[in-house]
């Protein structure tokens, strides 16, 4: 026997027997479509579930031409059973005699279509909305110049807030480290009476942590200088690149 037909797959997904005793010995033993059915099933069950719990709104028309496409329906069935303008039957009803009229057919991979939409449409959703609850917001960048002794010098910084609140300052500069100095990143405050050290930075680029309650509009200055090793904290004074934040 060959594949279980997907229209029929589409209706056990709903609950309905399976059409014969030859379908039902295939299914039981063939993993593509028994797999084929898990799938449709899984779609029915978080669909539904998806209707009762929460208000949806209609999915686009795309993803009823997608699961037409995925499930290789009839021509008859390509309108989208969604849309308002929707007819009740796809495709004409066998004689009443038959066991299971077209129009109950239909009906059913209207509602597994459903279901497949409000899943698809839902998870989208959801995902998109957790994706963009955890990733981090900028919220300032600067150009950093350089200064006379560096004119080759560049630089760019950026401050992106963290879902948790806290912020980062990453830094860039295309000039390395020289012998016997290390290079440290600095918010300066504008008025230029006090700066914080952020840390060392090793290689082109780095992130460094800003201290909470750090007043970023009072400290809008990222500064990258040479510092010496020398076991003194202050800033040397020998400055690479500096730029002042601004924020969107």
């Amino acid at each position: 026997m060959s594949h279980i037909d997907q229209e029929e797959l589409a209706l056990v997904a709903l609950g309905e027997p399976v059409g014969s005793a030859a379908a039902e010995k295939h299914l039981q033993q063939c993993p593509q479509c028994t797999h084929e059915l898990a799938e449709m099933t899984h779609a029915v069950i978080v669909g539904r579930a998806s209707m009762t719990d929460h208000e949806i709104e209609a999915p686009p028309a795309r993803v009823w031409t997608g699961i037409h496409a995925q499930l290789d329906l009839a021509e008859g069935l390509r309108t989208d059973p969604l849309a308002a303008s929707a007819p009740q039957e796809a495709v004409a009803p066998e004689p009443a005699s038959s066991p299971r009229r077209g129009g109950g057919r239909s009906r059913a991979l209207w509602t597994l279509a459903a279901s497949v939409a409000v899943l698809a449409g839902i998870g989208g959703a959801m995902w998109a909305g957790t994706t963009a609850s955890l990733a981090p917001v900028s919220v300032a960048s600067a150009t950093l110049d350089a200064f006379p002794s560096y004119p080759e010098a560049a630089g760019e910084a950026e401050v992106d807030e963290q879902p948790d609140g806290t912020r980062e300052l990453t830094v860039t500069v295309n000039v390395e480290e020289a012998a016997d100095t290390y290079r440290e990143v600095w918010l300066i405050r504008n008025d230029g009476q006090a700066l914080i050290s952020l840390g060392v930075l090793s290689g082109t680029s780095g992130t460094f942590r800003i201290p909470d309650g750090v007043d970023l509009n009072d400290y809008d200055l990222v500064d990258i200088s040479f510092e010496p090793i020398d076991g003194d904290p202050a800033h040397s004074g020998d400055s690479i690149v500096r730029g002042a934040l601004d924020f969107a």
